[in-house]
This record gives structure tokens, C-alpha cells and sequence, in this order.
């Protein structure tokens, strides 16, 4: 698997470049950068299935980088000191977010995940329809599941800052992240009818608005909070 390191300090591309000595067999650095201009030049060239890329960079964002990027065969893996730019990432569509300082162990395990990624026909570029996002991975005790936005019924939160995905097919499928998270990355046919649940709107059959409840076309009826009622109205009107 072919990797590029993008990062403006020295000192962290040879972390980087000393933690993956014993495994080169596994993983070729194809190239390292600290000057991320210079990286966009050379990157197409290069044809990376990996950017090991951090974020806050003098000359150019790694964010502002991955907008100039065609990213369809490219996984990110972003390397970063900073914690606040979690949300921002995923709807870049990051396939990890590593945490500096982290281990070895941490790192061989987001490119482990990248690896499965690229077996299953490079789930990124499935992922992307005219330059936006149209899935999230929903991270698991063990695993990361790939879901498309268009399978989702409804979103649940859970006690203990889990969320479970409602799926079209009957399918469930459990995060361990709270629904405010999720709630930031849906897209906007996504709506909040209650404290607990986010809708799938293209998946709602009808509204009881004496009763206030939600019915979605799989049967399931959610009830919607009442000092939501009038937001909602607004939301199917503007919606139809």
C-alpha cells in the first residue's frame, strides 16, 4: 500500500517514517512533504492509496488541500495535534483521525482499517456523488460499518452516548458516538423530531399532527416533540 506523509513538522513525518521501519514490505512512503503546495503538485503523480495528512499547516490547510484533490481512489487518514476538527474530518470524509502524540499501535491500526477499505473496492470513491459525501462509517466496539445516507430510516440515541442507524432493510446498526455528532454530518433531508431520534425525511410516509407522531414507511411510529411541531411544519412545507 502506497502512503504519502504530509505534515510541516520535521520532527513528526520521522515519527512517522521510524514507526513504519518493520513493515515495509506492507507500506511504501511514496513520498513525505512539509510544504503542502509542493505535495499537490506531485501527489497525482504519485498515486497514493493513503495521506497520512495533518491539518493546520502554514501555506495550505489540510482541509484546503483536500478540496484541490480528486480523493476517488485516495484514503485520508488525518495526523494532527489538534481534537476539535473530529466533525469537520468525517464530512471530509476521513477514513481516521489520529491524535498526536499516538502509538505505533494506533497508527498500524488506522491503516489496517484502510487496507480492508481498499479490498472492498475502495469504499471512498463509492462514497462520493459530485464532491459530496453520501455515507458515513459508523464505528463499533470492533468493527467500522459503511452506510449510505439513502439506507437510513431514522437515527436513535442511546443511553451512554451511543447511537443506533434504523436501516431501510431492516438492519440495525450501533455507533459509539453520541447522536449530536451525527446530527452535524447528516445531510439536510436528515431532521430532528425529539431528543432522541433524527429522521430520514425521503423515508417518512406520513405526519399524525393531532397526535403527534411520525409515521416512516417501514411502520415504525416516532413521536415528535411538541416544541418541535412548528419547526417541523415548516420543514415539510419548504421539503415538498
Amino acid at each position: 500500500m502506497k502512503l504519502v506523509i504530509i505534515d510541516d513538522e520535521v520532527n513528526s513525518i520521522k515519527v512517522l517514517t521510524n514507526y513504519l521501519q518493520g513493515s515495509k514490505d506492507k507500506y511504501e512512503i511514496v513520498g513525505s512533504f512539509t510544504n503542502p503546495i509542493k505535495a499537490l503538485d506531485e501527489i497525482d503523480l504519485l498515486e497514493p492509496d493513503v495521506l497520512l495528512l495533518d491539518i493546520e499547516m502554514p501555506e495550505m490547510t489540510g482541509f484546503e488541500l483536500l478540496d484541490k484533490l480528486d480523493l476517488k481512489h485516495i484514503n485520508v487518514i488525518f495526523v494532527t495535534a489538534f481534537d476539535h476538527y473530529g466533525i469537520k474530518a468525517i464530512k471530509h470524509s476521513a477514513l481516521d483521525y489520529l491524535l498526536k502524540p499516538f502509538s505505533s499501535h494506533e497508527l498500524y491500526e488506522a491503516l489496517d482499517k484502510a487496507e480492508r477499505h481498499l479490498e472492498n473496492g475502495n469504499l471512498r470513491k463509492l462514497g462520493f456523488k459530485q464532491g459530496e459525501p453520501q455515507y458515513v462509517i459508523i464505528p463499533s466496539l470492533n468493527t467500522y460499518t459503511k452506510v449510505d445516507f439513502d439506507e437510513m430510516v431514522y437515527v436513535e440515541g442511546q443511553r451512554g452516548g451511543y447511537t443506533t442507524f434504523y436501516l431501510k432493510d431492516g438492519r440495525k446498526s450501533m455507533a459509539t458516538r453520541p447522536l449530536a455528532f451525527y446530527q452535524e454530518i447528516l445531510p439536510q433531508n436528515f431532521v430532528k423530531i425529539h431528543k432522541s431520534h433524527i429522521i430520514n425525511l425521503d423515508k417518512m410516509k406520513k405526519f399524525h399532527s393531532a397526535k403527534h407522531k411520525v409515521e416512516m414507511k417501514s411502520g415504525i411510529l416516532l413521536d415528535l416533540a411538541h416544541r418541535r411541531k412548528s419547526d417541523f411544519l415548516k420543514v415539510l412545507r419548504d421539503y415538498m
